[in-house]
């Protein structure tokens, strides 16, 4: 029997002294099923209700996995992670599910499979190092690591600017047993989500102000006319049980 998402309610919450607020909703109809994966668009909008302009650091192109010991972007898992992503969280009475990688089994008996598979992670791996390369040599980091040349090209790459007053909304695909799927490392995230449960779900923003020492000088100049955010940013709760 395949199992769905149902979501049976939805009330908002903000944190009050966030001047940047957060919104997920639910576009169920728009739920559609791949290899018998069922997965639900989100449709999150982001809103400067300040009088300032401000830089969020945000990946929208995928999910961080919610671990205790990590509640903030760290750029632990920067290779193969949207660290600066939203994080979803679940939580059942009192206590926060915490999520998991999964490894899925290939290519154990198969040399020719091996072969092509290692001979493109080996590809990705030259692509990477020479943009990395050109990003360091444009951008004159050439005293710095390559870890922070690397840290600092993605988190330049995930700035989004607020002006006062205006609203960012974006549409992205979710599945909590199934998310950030790599089809190079063959691998994904997990939340253990069980039938007939309900859970409060919502998404969080965690942004330590220690992630700016990645910019150098002159690119925070560029923006000296914003505020960087720094702090937590809850979204409104969505209350929902697996069938």
């Amino acid at each position: 029997m395949k199992k769905k998402l149902l979501f049976i309610l939805m009330f908002t919450f903000h944190i009050l002294n966030s001047q940047i607020k957060v919104h997920v909703n639910i576009i169920e109809n728009t739920a559609y099923e791949i290899n018998n994966e069922k997965r639900f668009k989100l449709l999150i909008k982001i809103s400067n209700d300040s009088n300032h302009k401000y830089i969020l650091p945000l990946d929208i192109t995928g999910f961080k996995n919610y671990m205790s010991e990590e509640p903030c972007s760290d750029f632990n898992l920067i290779d193969s992670y949207p660290d600066l992503g939203f994080l979803p969280l679940f939580r059942n009475e009192n206590t926060y599910i915490e999520g998991s990688g999964i490894n899925y089994p290939h290519l154990a008996n198969n040399k020719m499979a091996l072969k092509k598979y290692q001979s493109e992670i080996a590809k990705y791996k030259r692509s990477k190092s020479a943009k990395l390369h050109k990003w360091i040599k444009n951008n004159k980091l050439n005293k710095v690591s390559k870890e922070w040349a690397e840290i600092n090209q993605y988190l330049l790459a995930n700035l989004i600017l607020l002006n006062p007053k205006q609203e960012y909304s974006f549409e992205i695909y979710f599945n909590p047993l199934k998310y950030n799927y790599s089809e190079l490392y063959k691998s994904s995230y997990s939340y253990p989500i069980e039938t007939n449960k309900i859970y409060q779900f919502w998404l969080r923003i965690c942004i330590n102000n220690s992630i700016y020492q990645y910019l150098t000088k002159n690119q925070k100049d560029r923006f000296k006319n914003y505020i960087f955010f720094s702090g937590k940013i809850d979204s409104n709760y969505l209350d929902f049980k697996m069938q």
